[in-house]
């Protein structure tokens, strides 16, 4: 029996994996037509990731990775809170694929169980949260503060880019300072910002 070389099929399945899983649509990606994509059978997508929650696992964790680079990136600069927000905002807005798989997650790709890695997913997100907002100068009594307000602040992030880029909203800049003062005004009694 003859075997093919398949050269980067594991990012070229979890590209595909992230981008069905950010279109806003009601059709749940399978396996199947992930492997369609790529032109491998779906044994190649068990055989890599051991079915399709690991996958899913896989994938939220490339662009979890892409995020926390972005972010990181821009809070290294010592830019304040709003000046983040905003860049975080056009990051979400001209990266829609992001956009839509953050938007998507918990729907386009339902759980029967606890995919492998998800409590490894959670802490990163609470380590992504707290390190930004004590770089932005803000502190917070305990890691599941740290964890809720990061959560909610990247919500409102997602939410303004999704609204822009899937409902055509129009971005100007009274729409965005609006929806950064909810964001704001909406987590500002949980911070305590250091003098």
């Amino acid at each position: 029996m003859a075997f093919r070389i398949l050269e980067n099929i594991d990012e070229k399945i979890l590209d595909t994996t992230i981008e069905y899983g950010s279109r806003m649509t009601t059709e749940k990606p399978s396996t199947k037509s992930i492997a369609k994509v790529c032109g491998v059978s779906e044994f190649v997508i068990y055989d890599h990731f051991s079915g399709k929650e690991n996958l899913v696992a896989e994938a939220d964790k490339r662009v979890m990775n892409k995020l926390y680079r972005v972010q990181k990136k821009l809070y290294c600069q010592n830019i304040d809170f709003k000046t983040f927000w905003y860049k975080m905002v056009d990051y979400f807005v001209t990266n829609p694929t992001i956009t839509g798989w953050t938007m998507n997650y918990g729907y386009i790709f339902p759980r029967t169980k606890e995919p492998t890695g998800s409590k490894d997913a959670e802490n990163k997100i609470m380590e992504m949260g707290k390190e930004a907002l004590i770089s932005l100068g803000f502190h917070l009594n305990n890691d599941n503060a740290y964890l809720f307000t990061w959560m909610w602040i990247y919500r409102s992030i997602v939410t303004y880019a999704a609204l822009v880029i899937f409902a055509g909203m129009a971005d100007f800049p009274a729409a965005r300072e609006g929806s950064y003062a909810l964001c704001f005004n909406g987590v500002s009694s949980c911070l305590r910002k250091e003098e």
